[in-house]
C-alpha cells in the first residue's frame, strides 16, 4: 500500500523545506555564538584599557571622540571607573 503520489510529493517538499530551515537556523545560531564571543573579547579589552587609564589618570570622564577628559567626582565607594562618552 502507498499514499497518493501528490501527497507523497507534498510531504517530501515540506520535509525538504523543514530541513533547510533547520540548517539555516543552525548556521545563524553558530554565527550568533561567534558574535557573542567577539563582544565578550572586546568588552574584556575595553575593561583592561579603562583600568589602565584609571590607574594613570584616576577616575575620569573621557570624550572618546576627542580624548579630552575631566576628573570625575570621587564616589564614596571603593569602586572607581573611567566613564567613556
Amino acid at each position: 500500500m502507498k499514499i497518493a503520489e501528490d501527497e507523497l510529493k507534498s510531504l517530501q517538499e515540506v520535509f525538504s523545506k523543514l530541513n533547510q530551515a533547520k540548517l539555516f537556523l543552525g548556521d545563524i545560531t553558530a554565527q550568533a555564538y561567534v558574535a557573542q564571543l567577539e563582544v565578550m573579547k572586546h568588552n574584556e579589552s575595553l575593561s583592561g584599557l579603562q583600568r589602565g587609564l584609571e590607574s594613570k589618570y584616576g577616575p575620569i570622564t573621557l570624550d572618546i571622540e576627542t580624548g579630552e577628559y575631566e576628573k570625575a567626582e570621587q564616589p564614596d565607594q571603593e569602586s572607581k571607573t573611567v566613564t567613556l562618552e
